[in-house]
């Protein structure tokens, strides 16, 4: 079954369980995720990625169904550091396998 984009948001607000909050901004989820971003090979690997942004969040786009796509979630970091990926790719694992549906990876 398809999710509401109530019971989405509610899902969301608990995933976090207190730690940090979800809004609402022009029809998109975005989970704002406390503290800084974290780089752990930055201090070993000098090709590690690190963010320019010290804020992290994730956003989850809805598109709904339409003649030529199914309904659809879009979850995003934005390339966000490591903790806020694990929790974006953990979501994800969690929608997906209680609403039956798959992941494709960019």
């Amino acid at each position: 079954r398809r999710p509401t984009r109530e019971e989405l948001f509610d899902i969301c607000h608990r995933f976090l369980g207190g730690v940090g909050s979800a809004y609402w901004s022009d029809g998109v989820i975005f989970l704002a995720i406390p503290g800084h971003n974290s780089h752990p090979l930055a201090g070993v690997n000098h090709r590690a990625f690190v963010g320019e942004d010290p804020e992290r969040w994730i956003e989850i786009w809805i598109h709904e169904q339409t003649s030529d796509a199914p309904f659809s979630l879009n979850i995003e970091t934005r390339q966000q550091d490591d903790f806020t990926n694990a929790l974006a790719q953990r979501l994800a694992a969690v929608l997906a396998n209680w609403y039956g549906g798959t992941i494709d990876q960019p």
